[in-house]
């Protein structure tokens, strides 16, 4: 059993957010940042608690803006990302996804969110293969929380979408099952993950991981500093 969570409350504003700098009070440190003609920050316009969330942008030659972990292999897994966005993207956002190291990085699944706001889930072909009838509010945060269930054949992935950031009644599931979605998965991204151009601003927040179970809300009342513990921005 193992699940990291990182909040970015160990940054400073403005800086660019690197494996060794994500570490410390934000939680479990990056094991990659990939920003190509992008950026990745920590900022403090906007955070979903404490003072602090990543801030994600793509130039205009279009690359990835994402931070990565590299954890414990398993054939499910589990991930949650805050999410703040201000407008609608141009053109469909990826914003998170697992892959699979032991497999040259293959792609297992991801969350996508469409130019009409809605919220999109995608196979091992990186293509959007269900999607949701509700939108993500834009102007606030929100919460996505989903899950790959590996399998060359009858795998699945399942987002649950709440437009209330911190609440337990999800606003939409999606899900599609029967699906090619690898064998494992180990590498959760977060942030701008399939290149785009002039992308965001896109702000995320208290990232989490886990091969056990649904992460739900960030307690409330608990600090806002996380340790890494193994009961992988």
């Amino acid at each position: 059993m193992a699940s990291q969570t990182n909040t970015f409350e160990g940054g400073t504003n403005g800086t660019t957010i690197t494996t060794g700098n994500s570490g410390g009070g934000s939680g479990t440190a990056f094991g990659g940042v990939t920003l190509g003609d992008g950026t990745g920050i920590f900022d403090s316009t906007r955070a979903a608690h404490g003072s602090l969330s990543g801030k994600f942008t793509t130039g205009a030659t279009g690359s990835q803006s994402f931070v990565q972990w590299t954890t414990t292999r398993a054939s499910t897994v589990y991930a949650r990302v805050y999410v703040y966005l201000t407008a609608n993207p141009s053109v469909p956002l990826y914003v998170a996804e697992f892959r699979d190291s032991t497999a040259g990085l293959a792609f297992n699944g991801a969350v996508i969110i469409g130019a009409d706001g809605t919220v999109r889930v995608a196979d091992s072909t990186g293509n959007a293969v269900a999607n949701s009838i509700a939108t993500v509010a834009l102007n606030q945060w929100v919460r996505i929380e989903y899950q790959v269930v590996c399998n060359a054949t009858t795998g699945s992935v399942t987002a649950r979408l709440y437009n209330t950031a911190d609440s337990t009644t999800i606003t939409e599931t999606v899900t599609t099952t029967a699906k090619n979605t690898g064998t494992g998965a180990d590498t959760p991204r977060y942030g701008i993950t399939f290149a785009g151009t002039s992308h965001g601003p896109i702000w995320v927040d208290d990232l989490g991981w886990s091969d056990t179970d649904w992460l739900g809300p960030v307690p409330s009342g608990t600090p806002i500093t996380y340790q890494h513990a193994v009961q992988i921005g």
